[in-house]
């Protein structure tokens, strides 16, 4: 049996990376360092984001949250089978109700963020490059290709990234995608070795990285 702090820190040290590494975008490296040592206990919010950093089952952690959390996880689910069925004019009045209710929750408020930006792609792809970028820096903060590979991306990061990737190439931006692809296969390579089952957006970044930019779309 492990303590909520035990296994964490068991976790982050089988995988092989600091406390700064796996901090980053979640909370300061003293607030980790608290938890890790059983001295504070971490927000739901907050150990979701640690577990999906350490490619751990979230179904670990006790089912217990508050009634704004149930409401917000409600919502998302919600927004999720609008975005589904493309009934895009039915999300925007509940993306502005949950954009209200979700202040200081850095998960949903990146959701929020990441589903406005994907509104976008049909009609203004060169805004939605924009919004897609906001959204990835709410969590990942140091965007510079060189510097990817030596942080610690969750399976959701990694598929905004490949999102941002896309819109970026279909766009015609100056920056160059390859590069920004490069440090993320990088990434997969060195952080994700030890998962057996790769998430569905790794599969897709391989396949991207094996066949070229024409597969990024599917």
């Amino acid at each position: 049996m492990y303590l909520i702090g035990d296994y964490i820190r068991h976790n982050r040290e089988k995988m092989g990376i600091s406390q700064r590494e796996l901090a980053e975008g979640i909370c300061t490296e003293v607030t980790l360092s608290r938890i890790e040592n059983n001295k504070q206990a971490p927000k739901r919010t907050m150990f979701m984001k640690i577990i999906k950093k350490l490619a751990l089952p979230p179904s670990l952690y006790p089912v217990f949250m508050n009634e704004r959390e149930v409401e917000l996880y409600r919502m998302q689910h919600e927004i999720n089978q609008h975005l589904i069925h493309e009934r895009h004019d039915d999300i925007k009045d509940l993306l502005e109700d949950m954009k209200r209710k979700s202040r200081g929750e850095v998960i949903f408020e990146q959701y929020v963020a990441y589903v406005h930006a994907v509104l976008l792609m049909k009609s203004n792809p060169k805004e939605a490059l924009k919004a897609l970028k906001r959204a990835v820096k709410i969590s990942v903060k140091d965007l510079n290709p060189k510097s990817i590979p030596r942080q610690v991306l969750t399976q959701d990061e990694m598929g905004m990234f490949k999102t941002w990737l896309f819109v970026m190439n279909v766009s015609g931006s100056e920056i160059q995608p390859l590069k920004y692809f490069t440090a993320l296969w990088t990434t997969l390579r060195t952080k994700w070795w030890h998962i057996k089952k790769f998430p569905d957006c790794i599969l897709k970044l391989h396949i991207c990285y094996q066949n070229g930019w024409d597969r990024m779309a599917e």
